[in-house]
């Protein structure tokens, strides 16, 4: 096998890895689906079901896979196998997931703040830094150490925060009319892309 090949095979091995993960995930965020208004990924899991029927022997694999990385569990029930994500798959499938969605801009913005304010305790500190690097990559203002900011609606990203990494109440979603400071806050969101001039008028 030449490293073009090699090197093909590993990205779909990637890919089918990731495809899994996240569709598991789809499967235990019970009462919330995470994927509605992120079309991209209802495709993107259409995609995957699609391919897992046509190379179920290399589903297999990458199942056999996941379970060697301790991502998944496999057990019997009856006549029925079960897959289930473990706590570290889920925190993959999370990563996956978050690594390219950010908030929907949209053409008016209706002036108000939405904040993200979390009091998670130290013997969960592993989970509250990942969710305060989680709000950054999402283009949220760091106001307080466990305050963010953002002047559109992001509220479905944050229950999917909640119910991912199982912080519920410890994690709040506010929707402010106004906030002290806040022409600093628009000059920020201006300056990295996120509100324009028209939004304010």
């Amino acid at each position: 096998m030449n490293e073009k090949t090699k090197e093909m095979e590993n990205q779909e091995i990637n890919l089918a890895v990731k495809d899994i993960l996240i569709s598991l995930l789809d499967q235990v965020v019970e009462g919330f689906n995470i994927f509605d208004s992120y079309h991209y990924y209802c495709d993107y899991i259409g995609d995957y079901r699609k391919w897992s029927k046509n190379h179920h022997y290399r589903l297999s694999k990458q199942i056999s896979r996941l379970k060697h990385l301790k991502l998944i569990e496999k057990y019997q029930d009856g006549k029925d196998t079960i897959i289930e994500l473990t706590p570290i798959g889920r925190e993959k499938a999370f990563q996956y997931l978050f690594k390219d969605i950010n908030p929907n801009i949209p053409e008016q913005w209706d002036k108000k703040w939405r904040m993200v304010i979390f009091d998670i305790p130290e013997e969960k500190k592993s989970i509250r830094d990942t969710i305060r690097q989680k709000l950054k990559q999402m283009g949220l203002f760091q106001l307080q150490k466990s305050v963010f900011v953002y002047p559109f609606e992001c509220k479905e990203l944050i229950i999917s925060l909640k119910y991912g990494y199982c912080v519920g109440k410890n994690l709040q979603y506010i929707i402010a009319d106004s906030i002290e400071g806040e022409i600093d806050l628009v000059d920020y969101f201006i300056k990295q892309g996120i509100l324009k001039n028209s939004h304010l008028n």
